[in-house]
């Protein structure tokens, strides 16, 4: 029987729900306990604990860690297996066939825009019913599905308001077998909210840097709270995953700087994304493309806008001639000053393959993408990349065949182009037949089994915490 002359309580706020949670104590002394709801208040008896009355002991939020698998030190879930075989992609499929029920994705991402998101969005609902022979379905919660809406030109992004009887409404239509948060948006916050409340298991996934994108749009017109925008957008980030299952994140450099920033290296997981080898292929190069161009073409395809750094790859003293497909803000004024490139605007997804395919080497200059689709679809075009060895490239451009890294260093803008034009210049020699080899490794089916992977794996913990 606890003495209640020696019990004391105290309360605590965490950021987790559902989760164990692992709280020292000053004297050494570790509890687990479990939560129940979003942000509840643990009352810790000290007399429960056993410890000793004169012991010194003290408790906040950063005394207290949340065990997300507890099972992990057994079953490694941070990493699709290597050895994964064909056996073991029937078993998987089997269990969700066998479910039936849809996979339900929140995403402030939609169809309508161009994005890498929208990219994986679109191949990942193919892809998981192709494997399932049409028996289990994606369904995306997406903004123009909702009303009012406030539209914003930059990048035609579109914030909506999802009540939560109209999402409770969607669960309990779908019923789905597992729920998964795309983007840290308007609806990807409001689902957040409502499956916390409701102890629904999610998962997340970490696409976009935000908080660098606010740093550098702070930093143009009030640099002196950029660095404090950034850190207040990356604990903002940080706290919306906190809740998460398992966080997504495309490749391991990212994830490292996810862990720099504060994230639990045991809530990532390591997430690829694919290429489409059939339809980006050296069989499109279409001769007349760039017929009256002079030779060799280094192209660009992407958003125009300052995130891209294009200027970097516009500034560079190569031969040949260099093309940039795609539209944005910055379109027209890079347009105007450098009249010798040629911008032939937004193309659509079924053409960007003789645009690749016709060229001769793929230039990359962005230094924020957390992957870079576009190279893949380069390399499966037969086309080596160019790009600067930063998160992103030096996760996907990891074979000698696939294209030359360049050094880049922030403090010297003028070497990091000549670093660039010496990398194109080794790409430029490379085969075509080693691109391709090196993409056809990359496919959106391994990508989607790693994510139908995860979401079985992450199940069967919850049901081990039970």
């Amino acid at each position: 029987m606890i003495n209640s002359a020696k019990t004391r309580t105290h309360s605590i706020k965490l950021i987790a729900t559902n989760k164990l949670v692992r709280c020292t104590f000053s004297g050494g002394t570790t509890i687990v306990l479990k939560q129940i709801h979003f942000k509840l208040a643990l009352l810790l008896s000290v007399g429960a604990l056993q410890l000793a009355p004169q012991a010194a002991w003290s408790v906040d939020r950063l005394a207290c860690e949340r065990i997300i698998n507890p099972a992990a030190a057994v079953r490694d879930n941070h990493h699709f297996p290597e050895n994964f075989t064909a056996a073991d992609k029937a078993a998987l499929i089997k269990e969700f066939v066998d479910d039936g029920r849809p996979i339900l994705v929140v995403t402030d991402a939609y169809e309508a825009q161009k994005s890498g998101v929208v990219t994986v969005m679109k191949v990942l609902k193919e892809q998981v019913e192709k494997l399932t022979e049409g028996k289990v379905s994606i369904h995306y919660t997406t903004p123009d599905q909702f009303h009012p809406q406030i539209k914003v030109k930059y990048q035609d992004l579109i914030f909506s308001y999802m009540s939560t009887k109209k999402f409770d409404q969607i669960v309990k239509t779908q019923d789905p077998q597992a729920v998964h948060v795309m983007v840290e948006g308007t609806l990807g916050t409001q689902a957040r909210r409502y499956l916390l409340n409701h102890d629904i298991p999610f998962t997340t996934a970490y696409h976009t840097v935000f908080p660098e994108y606010v740093h550098d749009m702070v930093q143009q017109y009030f640099p002196p709270l950029a660095k404090s925008a950034e850190k207040l957008t990356n604990a903002s980030l940080r706290k919306f995953h906190s809740a998460s299952d398992g966080v997504l994140v495309p490749t391991k450099t990212m994830s490292d700087q996810l862990v720099a920033g504060g994230y639990d290296r045991k809530s990532l997981r390591a997430w690829s994304h694919g290429v489409d080898t059939d339809l980006f292929t050296p069989a499109k190069v279409d001769p007349n493309l760039y017929a009256n161009l002079p030779r060799p073409i280094s192209l660009f395809i992407g958003r125009v806008a300052v995130e891209k750094n294009i200027e970097d790859f516009l500034k560079m003293k190569i031969p040949g001639t260099k093309v940039v497909v795609g539209s944005g803000p910055e379109l027209e004024a890079l347009r105007t000053k450098y009249p010798d490139a040629v911008f032939v605007g937004r193309k659509n997804y079924e053409e960007l393959p003789a645009y690749y395919a016709s060229a001769d080497a793929f230039v990359f200059p962005s230094l924020t993408d957390t992957f870079g689709l576009v190279q893949l679809e380069a390399n499966a075009s037969g086309i080596p990349v160019v790009a600067y060895k930063v998160r992103g490239p030096v996760d996907v451009i990891t074979a000698p065949e696939a294209g030359s890294l360049a050094p880049y260093s922030a403090q010297n803008p003028d070497q990091n182009i000549k670093n660039l034009e010496i990398a194109w210049n080794e790409a430029i020699t490379l085969p075509k037949a080693g691109a391709r080899a090196f993409a056809e490794k990359n496919t959106w089916e391994k990508s989607t089994l790693e994510f139908l992977w995860f979401l079985k794996r992450l199940q069967k913990d919850n049901a081990d915490q039970q």
